[in-house]
């Protein structure tokens, strides 16, 4: 993984990580994510989307509770990605993230084995 230097008011230790994997950016969320964290969040997302004209993938793997506000926020940042003909999709969601998904409608956002399965 290749860190990159995106610059934030938010305090050290607290925003997800971001990376570069191929051509695309990668936000990494861990642990809780709910309204708490949400403009952590919100930031990091703007930040990546700024920073690189890239995809974006938010891989929830190390997700363990997810909450309405988390899913918000990917939406916008979905829309905003939309709206300069760039995706997101989301990579491994844990079990309670791909619940919440599938309760949302919004499976067809899951990247299987590396590629998009929807939009």
């Amino acid at each position: 993984m290749v860190a990159l230097d995106f610059s934030s008011d938010v305090a050290v230790g607290f925003a997800p990580p971001v990376s570069r994997h191929g051509d695309r950016t990668v936000v990494w969320l861990d642990g809780e994510q709910d309204v708490a964290t949400a403009s952590v969040l919100t930031d990091t997302l703007m930040t990546a989307i700024a920073a690189e004209d890239a995809d974006l993938i938010v891989d929830l793997s190390g997700v363990t509770f997810i909450g309405a506000a988390t899913l918000g926020v990917l939406m916008s940042g979905r829309n905003m990605l939309r709206q300069q003909s760039r995706l997101m999709t989301l990579r491994s969601p844990s079990r309670c993230a791909r619940r919440l998904l599938e309760v949302s409608g919004l499976t067809h956002l899951i990247e299987h084995d590396g590629d998009l399965f929807a939009d």
